[in-house]
């Protein structure tokens, strides 16, 4: 059995300004007084340790090897360029179509998978229409084995707008081999080793994006050292057990 922890402690997995700002009063009592706090990267505790006089812990969210595995490529439709999350604005998924709209003018046509559900679609429904992207372009909406199509896919990107407080689809990305575009924000620098296992971009930069995309998807040999390296880095670091024996140790820390 699990030791009883003694002190109060706090699970914070959403930045510290989003915390802050949409609950203040309660951000400023509770963090005060807690005896101890879990966050998902170093980014969010940068962000809130000015107020929080107790140790903050970090710990990733690590993706399960076995369920996120190139084991399972050819399980599921694959995509040139696949984008898994929230379908909203500030994911940058308007910017990753029009970077796939200007690939396709300068001759390459890729095809995109976005998997997942949000307030963006219908407008992405129409930025489809309007660039002519139905034949390459598919909104795939939720799926219930999303490691299917990451592993059958070449690339996933996150080129998220706002600071992600970790982007954990990128450990599963990386957990299924395959590299990752993504944007510098937030804690996405603390999981993907940029130009080893996958690609970082300064956020909104969507003629890098393009270029990332291309010069991955261009470059077989790159784009298998990449995903190569990116299961090793997954299993070297970012596995579900190393989150388990973690917050154990949290657990048994602060009994």
């Amino acid at each position: 059995a699990l030791p009883r922890i003694k002190k109060t402690c706090v699970l914070l997995h959403v930045p510290g300004p989003i915390w802050s700002t949409r609950f203040p009063r309660l951000s400023r009592r509770l963090l005060r007084r807690v005896g101890a706090v879990v966050v998902a990267s170093y980014y969010v505790k940068r962000q809130i340790e000015r107020g929080v006089a107790a140790p903050i812990w970090v710990v990733y969210t690590g993706a399960n090897p076995d369920v996120f595995s190139p084991s399972k490529k050819g399980l599921a439709p694959g995509f040139d360029v696949l984008y898994v999350g929230r379908v909203e604005e500030y994911k940058g998924v308007g910017m990753l179509i029009r970077a796939i709209a200007r690939l396709k003018r300068d001759g390459f046509r890729y095809t995109c998978g976005i998997i997942g559900k949000g307030n963006y679609v219908r407008i992405l429904e129409q930025q489809l229409v309007h660039f002519g992207l139905l034949d390459q372009v598919k909104l795939v909406g939720n799926v219930p084995d999303v490691a299917s199509y990451m592993a059958s896919s070449r690339v996933l990107t996150l080129p998220s707008l706002w600071q992600e407080p970790l982007g954990g689809v990128l450990i599963e990305a990386q957990a299924c081999g395959i590299p990752v575009v993504a944007s510098r924000v937030g804690g996405i620098p603390e999981i993907v080793v940029d130009g080893k296992t996958g690609v970082l971009l300064p956020a909104g930069d969507e003629n890098a994006l393009a270029e990332a995309l291309h010069n991955l998807l261009g470059n077989e040999s790159l784009r298998k050292s990449m995903g190569d390296n990116a299961r090793r880095h997954v299993l070297c670091g970012l596995t579900e057990d190393i989150t388990l024996s973690k917050y154990l140790q949290f657990v048994e820390e602060n009994s």
